[in-house]
């Protein structure tokens, strides 16, 4: 697997309350024929939380000015959170704008512990 870091969404960012990715994704890629698969890795465990609820927005600018929520991409349970790998096989929206970001919804108590790295891999074939 191949991780580029201008495909970094988050890169061993903690995550102790709800908040956005580290770092935004740029590209043209919307209504691309395949999909993309989205590498999730917890670096560190993470404690107390209930669920951690990852969304994704999109805008024209760096700063969101003109965000577009495009939805949940996944809900992981404290039980997933605990060291590994989880993928994602997702397809960028047709009226997805040129970049993106990751939000990240804690849900139950806030961890004191977790980190997580987020990107697109480059050589991981998906099947949807």
């Amino acid at each position: 697997m191949y991780l580029d870091n201008k495909l970094l969404y988050s890169k061993e960012q903690k995550v102790q309350n709800s908040s956005t990715s580290g770092a935004c994704y740029t590209g043209n890629m919307q209504g691309a024929k395949n999909s993309l698969e989205l590498f999730f890795a917890v670096v560190e465990a993470f404690d107390n939380l209930t669920e951690l609820s990852i969304d994704l927005e999109s805008a024209n600018d760096k700063d969101f000015n003109d965000k577009i929520d495009h939805g949940s991409l996944g809900v992981l349970l404290l039980e997933d959170l605990q060291g590994g790998e989880i993928h994602f096989a997702v397809r960028l929206p047709k009226d997805c704008k040129n970049y993106t970001r990751l939000v990240y919804t804690v849900v139950g108590t806030a961890p004191t512990k977790g980190q997580i790295t987020a990107g697109y891999v480059l050589d991981a074939p998906c099947d949807i």
